[in-house]
């Protein structure tokens, strides 16, 4: 899926034509929870995660990039022209839909106690 709408994204907005396995999105998300352990002002990380797939019409796809940042934060004729040639793409060559994969996580963690 990524392969095909890699040259719209290419073409309209470069900094968004990158795509993350879910194993690089675990790694980054492992390297903030360690990262938060190590500032001391935190302990007893619990956390969890699940991958779960999801299908989407083009409708609907479209309509969860409009609520990410990345997409809300474009010109609006850019985004326009963006969502357009991307209909165009997943409706002529994906069929109208996607297969998508998403990672779900939780992390509760407590608060050092501050010396006083």
């Amino acid at each position: 899926m990524f392969q095909v709408l890699k040259e719209v994204y290419q073409n309209f907005v470069p900094s968004l034509a990158k795509y993350e396995r879910i194993e690089q999105d675990k790694l980054i998300l492992q390297a903030i929870n360690q990262t938060v352990i190590d500032s001391g002002r935190f302990q007893k990380l619990i956390s969890d995660e699940f991958v779960y797939n999801i299908n989407y019409n083009t409708d609907d796809y479209l309509m969860l990039l409009s609520t990410l940042s990345p997409y809300i934060a474009l010109e609006p004729e850019a985004r326009n022209a963006l969502f357009a040639w991307l209909r165009a793409k997943i409706e002529q060559e994906l069929g109208g839909a996607l297969a998508l994969e998403h990672l779900c996580t939780f992390e509760i963690i407590e608060k050092t106690v501050e010396d006083e």
